[in-house]
């Protein structure tokens, strides 16, 4: 705190001596800031000392273990332990400087301002400045979510509601805005006095690159189409780009991890989607062991999975888990699919947009200042005539 606001700091802000809340990155004390003679309450975000050297170390042995797990199996390669580690890597760091995590609040802030009425983030203090270490933010009073769940068991139509609210905020993080917190943990989810859902701890988010985004709104809306076919052909196909990156990462030649009866990996990946259409296995109610078909369907055929898809995949399962818990009736492709579906819709439209643009950047628009110029020239020419 003295490296962050000098050594006068406690005549602004005042922290209770015990921390609210700790993880592997910092801790979070509740306090005080005082401005201009008024208190407000306040939370407080804290990274540990020497922290960057301690991740770096374990991401280091991470990355040994993952480069050696092809060694040991070959299957293991399908399920890209490389590039697992290295998208954990990248969570991990932009966690390491508190100025990402108050962009990110921010954001969310904006993204969802329209759904503020029931959903809401903590602010960013501006008066008492952010920096790399410290963050100070709006203390926002709740209960988490489950703890609130089991002093409101009798209450049917608030539990079912907050469920649907859960399942259409991350299914329009992942697949509309393309920003997915990436610790939605119940301990992150508080519900306020006034009923109101709060997104604690918005340090990991997932942006995914337009490549792997088209992928994940792609498979799921083939799911939701029973299209298993596509499915697993876009999952090969963009299999295939990561195996030959993959090759060059272990530097090796020729290195083609597909090959085992492809036709094979899709039928399997098409019977999923069949078997989804009924009610009983819906793919958004069965969607962990569906992960698990796909990505022991991949070991099977040497299909690299993605890994942006896989962590999408089970950020969506995180809150299955959490809505089960609170109401085990919902039926979630009620919410998710249109949600899915609208992701698709913006994103084909903004493709089109992208095009257009670009087709308009590159059409040689100064022939029409030239032929301009020339019948300007030409006009000049006759009225000195």
């Amino acid at each position: 705190m003295e490296e962050a606001y000098g050594p006068q700091w406690q005549d602004r802000l005042r922290l209770e001596p015990v921390p609210i809340g700790s993880g592997c990155i910092g801790q979070v004390y509740k306090g005080r800031l005082i401005e201009d003679k008024k208190e407000q309450v306040v939370a407080v975000k804290v990274l540990h000392p020497n922290i960057e050297k301690d991740i770096e170390t374990d991401l280091d042995w991470l990355n040994l273990v993952a480069r050696s797990l092809p060694l040991i199996s070959k299957p293991l390669i399908s399920l890209n332990p490389v590039g697992c580690v290295e998208e954990f890597g990248r969570m991990l760091r932009n966690q390491l400087d508190l100025r990402e995590e108050a962009h990110n609040l921010r954001e969310f802030g904006k993204l969802f301002a329209s759904e503020s009425d029931y959903l809401i983030f903590p602010e960013v203090i501006d008066t008492n400045p952010h920096t790399k270490r410290v963050l100070v933010e709006s203390y926002i009073e709740g209960l988490p979510i489950l703890e609130y769940a089991k002093h409101h068991a009798d209450d049917y139509d608030l539990l079912h509601r907050l469920c649907r609210t859960g399942i259409k905020v991350v299914c329009k993080m992942i697949f509309v805005h393309n920003r997915c917190h990436g610790d939605l943990h119940p301990g992150n989810i508080l519900i306020t006095p006034d009923k109101k859902m709060a997104l604690l701890d918005c340090g990991i988010v997932n942006t995914y690159s337009p490549e792997d985004h088209d992928l994940i709104v792609g498979v799921l809306t083939s799911f939701i189409r029973h299209d298993g076919e596509l499915a697993g052909r876009m999952l090969l196909r963009h299999s295939d780009a990561k195996a030959k990156a993959f090759s060059k990462t272990l530097q090796r030649k020729n290195t083609r991890l597909l090959g085992i009866d492809e036709d094979g990996f899709v039928a399997k990946i098409n019977s999923i989607a069949i078997r989804s259409q009924s009610k009983e296995e819906d793919l958004m109610e069965n969607l962990g062991a569906y992960i698990s078909e796909i990505c022991n369907a991949a070991a099977q055929h040497r299909v690299l999975m993605n890994e942006s898809f896989v962590s999408a995949m089970l950020a969506i399962k995180v809150q299955e888990g959490i809505v089960l818990a609170l109401d085990p009736g919902l039926e979630i492709w009620k919410v998710a699919n249109p949600i899915i579906l609208e992701g698709e819709a913006r994103r084909k439209a903004k493709q089109v947009v992208d095009k257009v643009k670009e087709s308009s950047s590159s059409f040689p628009w100064n022939i029409f200042q030239t032929k301009t110029s020339s019948a300007t020239d030409d006009t000049t020419s006759s009225t000195r005539d």
